[in-house]
């Protein structure tokens, strides 16, 4: 079930005094504008729970970000397996995940350059993807995916 968060913020030039409340905790933080570009207007989102397997099996279930890429939800949640070495341009095929093949058919179609640096990997699969290109949408409660052996 994904939380509810609800979120004030308050911009003052460049920045956003930012309230949270999520269940019954309120936070509160400095950040940069920029940075919240992925809320909503009515102030509201919500967090997919997603489940990304490690390579030595470990099951991680991850509150994701909406507007994050799959590749930001890994690093963001300390997962540090993941290199992500050109940090999201797909350029570098670090950040190779194997999708679980109930879910791959509701993601966005392979681009031609993910599918280019996927080919050049020797644990290419048919759910092969790399995480920096699969952004977090609010559809996306109980995507699994497994990260591929290192290359």
């Amino acid at each position: 079930m994904p939380y509810k968060v609800m979120r004030l913020d308050l911009l003052l030039g460049g920045t956003a005094l930012s309230l949270i409340k999520q269940s019954d905790i309120f936070t509160m933080s400095i950040v940069p504008y920029l940075s919240i570009h992925h809320f909503s207007d009515r102030g509201q989102y919500t967090m997919p729970l997603i489940c990304i397997t490690t390579r030595d099996g470990h099951k991680h279930n991850i509150q994701a970000t909406t507007g994050n890429s799959i590749m930001e939800t890994i690093r963001d949640a300390g997962i540090d397996e993941m290199l992500a070495l050109c940090g999201g341009c797909c350029s570098c095929a670090t950040c190779h995940i194997h999708v679980d093949s109930a879910r791959l058919g509701s993601l966005p179609a392979i681009g031609d350059d993910e599918d280019a640096l996927l080919d050049s990997s020797d644990h290419r699969l048919p759910e092969s993807r790399l995480a920096c290109q699969i952004s977090v949408v609010e559809g996306l409660e109980g995507f699994a995916a497994r990260i591929a052996p290192e290359d």
